[in-house]
């Protein structure tokens, strides 16, 4: 299950490809390809917000998928006003966001462990792990990670002036 996230993207790739074949009114092709895109869709909703992954899942999670739904819908309503089939078109592009957000969202669960009523990234102490990935750290402050280095701590020697000419 570790690599289900990222394996998606192929199944989104491929939806995507049949998808612009289908805009040239194959039909097939089309109905194939947003096929597709709605399964990666839905596994990755699974993923994200249901139990297709370990680790814990922050309330921010519903918050950030429902505001790219709520711009979606409200690109919709506004494309209504030019006709119902770019309504519905403004939805249909709406599939391909939602499932990359979805994705970096069970990625990033995949990534985090609740330990302590604390949520800590994983990735940053699992060097060897061949699926990389960013969790979640709310203990950490902004901008402060393992991976600095700590050379800006140790005092450089005074840059030395050379004499024009010289």
């Amino acid at each position: 299950m570790r690599r289900w996230p990222p394996v998606l993207w192929v199944l989104v790739y491929l939806a995507s490809e049949l998808i612009l074949l289908g805009s040239d009114r194959r039909w097939s092709a089309l109905a194939a390809g947003m096929a597709l895109a709605l399964i990666a869709f839905a596994a990755s909703l699974w993923m994200a917000l249901g139990r297709g992954v370990k680790g814990p899942r922050p309330p921010w999670f519903r918050a950030a998928v429902g505001g790219v739904a709520m711009w979606y819908v409200l690109s919709a309503i506004a494309a209504a006003t030019a006709g119902v089939q770019y309504a519905a078109a403004a939805i249909a592009a709406g599939i391909i966001p939602m499932t990359g957000l979805s994705l970096w969202l069970a990625v990033v669960r995949q990534k985090t462990v609740a330990e302590g009523g604390h949520l800590h990234d994983r990735s940053a102490a699992a060097s060897d792990d061949p699926h990389p990935g960013v969790g979640i750290d709310d203990e950490t402050p902004l901008g402060d990670t393992p991976e600095h280095s700590d050379a800006y701590e140790e005092e450089a020697p005074a840059p030395t002036r050379r004499r024009p000419g010289a």
